[in-house]
């Protein structure tokens, strides 16, 4: 175990890569709640705790309103036909004007919403199939969205508090290729748009990854020292003590710095 000060560049190059990277994913959640939330959640929680009332009424009057019309590109204000109804519910007596194509004057009936006193000629439409499966398969997704958030903090919150130097390291694994990929093909492939997949063979290792078996590492080629080379040895560890994959740092030797990476078994091919 190294007693020397850890070298943070690299640490410190990383950590912040991922604090703005938790701020757009932390903006992007809220702006997704919301929208599921008036999307779906409203109408839900509103068709549970409204109450409509099917009332007789008289429609008294023919007359016109003005009421949006269109598509969304199209929208523009237009007079509509409408009709005045009165109605008594509850004690309480009610003027309305609504909007109608076929209703007539005479008796007809009108649909008064009592938790928002609004009344209609439309019975309320229940939430068919696709809004409650909207509703809770959003849910689901926001949740686990919102979980894995939180595990990347508490990661990034790990790696800054992390030092090396009072633990010694937990595994070593043998170089066997390395690849620079870009990561946005928009861009420009400099450092910070390219991560560096390494492919290692575990020579010594905690319990739970054997000798021989097969790892992938991912650093972001701005927060590595350079790319490892066929034949080179890293040693590492995790940075959530008895973690078998994730967040960990490496490094080439007792005196080089350690840098951060996403270490885990090599997936078998099919």
């Amino acid at each position: 175990m190294t007693m020397t000060t850890t070298d943070r560049a690299h640490l410190s190059t990383y950590t912040k890569s991922r604090v703005r990277r938790h701020i757009v994913w932390a903006v992007l959640l809220v702006f997704g709640i919301w929208i599921w939330s008036t999307t779906f959640v409203g109408p839900v929680i509103a068709q549970a705790t409204e109450h409509t009332e099917q009332v007789a009424a008289v429609a008294v009057e023919e007359t016109t309103i003005l009421q949006t019309q269109g598509s969304r590109r199209n929208r523009h204000m237009e007079n509509v036909r409408a009709l005045v109804v009165e109605f008594e519910y509850g004690g309480q007596q009610y003027r309305e004007t609504l909007s109608t194509d076929d209703e007539q004057l005479g008796d007809v009936t009108v649909y008064l919403n009592t938790s928002t006193d609004r009344a209609s000629f439309d019975a309320p439409e229940p939430i068919g199939f696709w809004g409650w499966f909207w509703g809770i398969a959003g849910g689901l997704v926001l949740a686990g969205g919102v979980i894995a958030l939180v595990r990347s903090i508490a990661g990034t919150v790990r790696l800054s508090r992390f030092d090396p130097s009072t633990r010694a390291p937990e595994f070593a694994a043998d170089v066997t290729g390395a690849t620079v990929r870009v990561v946005n093909q928009k861009k420009a492939a400099t450092p910070k748009n390219t991560e560096i997949d390494i492919t290692a063979v575990a020579a010594s290792a905690t319990e739970g990854i054997p000798v021989g078996t097969e790892l992938v590492l991912t650093a972001k080629a701005a927060a590595a020292p350079g790319v490892p080379q066929a034949g080179s040895r890293l040693e590492g560890m995790f940075v959530k003590p008895g973690a078998k994959s994730g967040l960990a740092v490496v490094r080439f030797g007792a005196d080089a710095p350690w840098w951060p990476v996403s270490a885990g078994e090599k997936a078998p091919e099919v």
